[in-house]
């Protein structure tokens, strides 16, 4: 397993390292925002992430990976404050768990334990979401209809997969653009884009994707 920790504590994450370590992980330390966010790919299993960083929020780091990244590894929050303005703002952009400084190293091993397990079973249950002929495999994040791939953009991709895990459910167009983290010069601009998407994938997906548009601001997939 390897695990980032990004936390200005250097004897906190030194320690945080010989402890995985010695269970077998690898682990890489990070400590200012700006040392993870200039990686260029995002490919750790655990991110163990300090709020109060010298040159910003660990949160702005966690909404990039959920949003931005769109990665599903467990995201761990570490701080010295239990403020509950703070927890919710963290939960609201879906990190797994909200750890109070100080903590014991045991007690974050176990909660990254229980992370993992329940995200095993749920994969075990959810491994691919079925609609009509289409079919997403979550842990490929793949798209195919019948038996062949469908070829999708990033921004197609994530559009589906969106519809596909909340059929029958309205979705706003503000939501679809929260979703796809997306900023531009207008509303209108944005919306455009997202329009010729739409098209994108009807084009590729055809009659098996019964997408709907409401008043130009409302979507559903049916069932």
């Amino acid at each position: 397993m390897n695990i980032a920790v990004i936390d200005d504590n250097i004897r906190l994450s030194k320690s945080m390292k010989k402890y995985f370590c010695e269970k077998g992980d690898s682990v890489e330390i990070y400590n200012s925002r700006g040392a993870i966010m200039s990686r260029t790919d995002f490919d750790h299993d655990v991110y163990i992430i300090d709020v109060g960083l010298p040159d910003g929020n660990g949160l702005d780091i966690a909404r990039f990976l959920r949003f931005h990244e769109k990665t599903l590894a467990p995201i761990l929050v570490v701080s010295g404050y239990q403020w509950l303005k703070t927890k919710l703002e963290g939960f609201k952009i879906w990190i797994d768990d909200y750890i109070v400084k100080p903590f014991s190293l045991h007690e974050l091993d176990a909660r990254i334990g229980n992370i993992l397990q329940r995200m095993s079973h749920n994969n075990e249950n959810r491994r691919i979401i079925q609609y009509k002929n289409i079919s997403f495999h979550e842990h490929s994040r793949k798209i195919f209809l019948d038996d062949t791939e469908i070829v999708l953009s990033k921004r197609e991709r994530e559009i589906c997969e969106l519809f596909l895990r909340n059929t029958d459910q309205f979705i706003t167009r503000y939501k679809l653009i929260e979703h796809l983290d997306m900023q531009g010069p207008s509303h209108t601009k944005i919306s455009n884009s997202i329009n010729v998407s739409i098209c994108k994938i009807r084009k590729k997906l055809w009659a098996d994707f019964q997408l709907k548009t409401i008043n130009s601001e409302w979507f559903i997939l049916e069932s």
